[in-house]
């Protein structure tokens, strides 16, 4: 388990959140004015990484190298339902 996350770090994150979403844009920006296509490659960077701290501010808590490196992955449980995940329920059975 992660340690929680303070407000005043969940703040720090949602401020990082939007920079790098911001940082993502001028990268498209940059890219359709410039034509260089390596300006994409680093605004798709950027929006991962925005993603990752809106998790961050999301969850409440740190994320692990798994959920950092695919966050797209992380799944919240539904109230009142176990969070085991359908493949772990079957090796369990």
């Amino acid at each position: 388990m992660q340690r929680p996350v303070r407000s005043i770090h969940r703040v720090v994150a949602a401020v990082l959140a939007i920079i790098w979403l911001l940082v993502g844009a001028v990268g498209f920006i940059v890219m359709a004015r410039s034509g260089q296509w390596w300006w994409a490659l680093f605004g798709l960077f950027a929006f991962w990484y925005a993603w990752v701290w809106v998790l961050v501010v999301a969850k409440g808590r740190l994320l692990t190298w798994q959920e950092a490196s695919r966050p797209w992955r992380i799944h919240a449980p539904e109230p009142g339902k176990p969070s085991a995940s359908p493949r772990k329920k079957q090796r369990d059975a």
